[in-house]
This record gives structure tokens, C-alpha cells and sequence, in this order.
């Protein structure tokens, strides 16, 4: 009897006992991807309000200038989007 015991538990270990608050690195690398992804999310609905609102600014003015605040969002948009991709980079 003790022998097919130590057979199956040879066979089939059990797993390592999961201590509270401590990840394993794959725990930890698909928190992290999980949590980038939510940031991308958020990101991309700051994108989508400001574009929105750029194309407004735009279309108000049909002379060549711009106002200051209409060049901010603009460069807003663009660090975002560089998050985004920056973000989408560490998944491989």
C-alpha cells in the first residue's frame, strides 16, 4: 500500500503551496499586461475626446493659425499615442 502511495506521489506531485502576496513571474508579467492594458483603454478614450475636440477647434478657424491650446491637444494626442505603442512593445 505505501509503495502505490509513494508511486503517486512521485507521478503526481503536488503543486507548490501558493504563499499569500507573493506572484510567480508569470503572475506577475500578466498583471502587469493586464494593468498596461487598462491604461491603454483610458488612453485611448483621452485620444478619442481630444481629437474630437481638435477637429472642432479646426473646423472653427479657417485661417492657417491655431490657437496654443489647439497645438497642445495635438501634442497630447501624440504623447499618448507613443504610451500606447510603447506599451504594446512590451508584450513580446
Amino acid at each position: 500500500m505505501a509503495a502505490w502511495a509513494l508511486i503517486l506521489l512521485l507521478l503526481f506531485p503536488s503543486p507548490p503551496p501558493q504563499v499569500p502576496g507573493i506572484q510567480t513571474r508569470e503572475q506577475q508579467r500578466q498583471a502587469i499586461l493586464k494593468d498596461d492594458h487598462k491604461k491603454s483603454l483610458k488612453d485611448i478614450a483621452e485620444i478619442r475626446e481630444l481629437a474630437r475636440k481638435l477637429e472642432e477647434e479646426m473646423e472653427k478657424h479657417e485661417e492657417h493659425i491655431v490657437d496654443l491650446r489647439t497645438i497642445q491637444k495635438a501634442e497630447r494626442i501624440e504623447a499618448l499615442a507613443k504610451n500606447i505603442r510603447n506599451r504594446m512593445k512590451r508584450m513580446f
